[in-house]
């Protein structure tokens, strides 16, 4: 699982990369697959350390992903990724943000 607690500086980088997996192809999309969206979905419900104020959480950088891609529809309507979504609205900073247009 992933395990940053003991990582030294900032991981906003590492973060908005994994954040960027969930558009990255369209044939073979982490949404589809049976694991990867349970791992996904495990790793937006976990929240940053206090120490890591500064860093953003999983669950932004993947709702801003699927919304800058126009794709967040689309993961709603799929089986495995509407649980995504789920995590999503379920999640402190961005439960709201999911319902805006």
């Amino acid at each position: 699982m992933l395990n940053l607690t003991h990582t030294i500086g900032s991981k906003n980088e590492l973060i908005e990369s994994i954040g960027k997996l969930v558009a990255a192809d369209k044939t073979h999309n982490i949404m589809a697959h049976a694991v990867a969206h349970r791992v996904l979905r495990r790793c937006i419900a976990l929240k940053p350390a206090k120490s890591d104020s500064n860093d953003i959480a999983l669950a932004t950088s993947v709702l801003n992903t699927l919304k800058s891609e126009g794709t967040l529809k689309e993961w709603a309507l799929h089986p495995q990724g509407g649980f995504v979504i789920l995590s999503l609205l379920e999640h402190e900073t961005t439960g709201k943000e999911v319902l805006l247009p």
